[in-house]
């Protein structure tokens, strides 16, 4: 879908101006919000837990807003789900599947693997 919103977050990779979550790039530009003090310099954003919120434009993950977030065990997402997986994550309880193929705002549960971040329990976010 085009110029939807989406919400992702995750520990960032800031490298050579490219900003990425789980090897997915996101494009800052002028009009990208920065809070918390935040800059678009890899020390103010490499290997830190933000949300970043904007639009799907033109193929393009646009960013409108970097924020700090904290790392929990609770995630709150919205984009697409292919194959129980969302940004990357991906659900080990399966309870991604019941979206496959639906752009949805979603909250799950987050737990540190091996491989990274596997999510469970994920419902709709109905707020």
């Amino acid at each position: 879908p085009d110029n939807i919103e989406f919400k992702v977050e995750g520990e960032t990779n800031f490298v050579n101006g490219v900003l990425s979550v789980n090897g997915i790039t996101f494009m800052a530009d002028s009009l990208t919000r920065l809070e918390d003090g935040l800059t678009l310099t890899s020390g103010s954003l490499n290997g830190q837990w933000l949300e970043l919120s904007g639009k799907h434009i033109n193929n393009q993950f646009v960013l409108k807003r970097i924020r700090r977030e904290d790392k929990d065990n609770e995630i709150s997402l919205e984009g697409l789900v292919e194959s129980n997986t969302i940004w990357g994550y991906t659900a080990s309880d399966n309870s991604l599947a019941q979206f496959n193929g639906q752009w949805v705002d979603i909250e799950c549960q987050r737990t540190d693997s091996v491989n990274g971040s596997d999510l469970t329990l994920c419902r709709l976010d109905v707020n």
